[in-house]
């Protein structure tokens, strides 16, 4: 298993040029990454909500070929903890997903990740360094999308 985790500060009190989010503005956009992937992932063609409560969601992602069956654990406006089952062509996994607040308004997400690795072929790639960048980016982008979408108010409004 490859366990990774890195943490992305949201709102930073000290850089006035970045759009300030609130716990539930960030919170709202962390629930559209659920239900709307395809805004933040390339590649998505269709997601469906199975189910869904207060306090989970469960979805299927169509990426091509790969269709992806996740669970997400809801802790309200604190924590979304993602289990992904393995399918036919990937292995599945968790990541924790927990916004930290060390000061009031400084907003913080930590990812954390445990990916089951195959084993590796030998060839010298360095496909956990490569996985790690690539959770890195994709994670940066999203808050930078929820940023955007704060940013013209639509994460406003009554809380799905």
């Amino acid at each position: 298993h490859m366990q990774y985790e890195h943490l992305i500060e949201v709102n930073d009190p000290n850089n006035p040029m970045l759009t300030q989010l609130t716990r539930q503005q960030l919170w709202r956009g962390l629930i559209h990454r659920i239900e709307a992937p395809g805004e933040f992932l390339p590649g998505v063609e269709a997601v469906t909500l199975v189910s869904r409560s207060d306090v989970h969601i469960e979805r299927v992602m169509q990426l091509g070929a790969l269709s992806v069956h996740d669970r997400i654990d809801l802790e309200h406006e604190q924590q979304l903890h993602y289990h992904t089952r393995a399918g036919s062509n990937h292995l599945g996994g968790e990541l924790v997903v927990t916004i930290e607040e060390p000061d009031e308004g400084h907003l913080f997400v930590r990812f954390r990740y445990d990916t089951p690795v195959a084993d590796l072929p030998e060839d010298g790639v360095d496909y956990v360094g490569y996985l790690k960048a690539a959770y890195r980016k994709m994670d940066a982008e999203a808050i930078g999308l929820i940023r955007e979408l704060a940013a013209t108010d639509r994460l406003d409004g009554p809380a799905a």
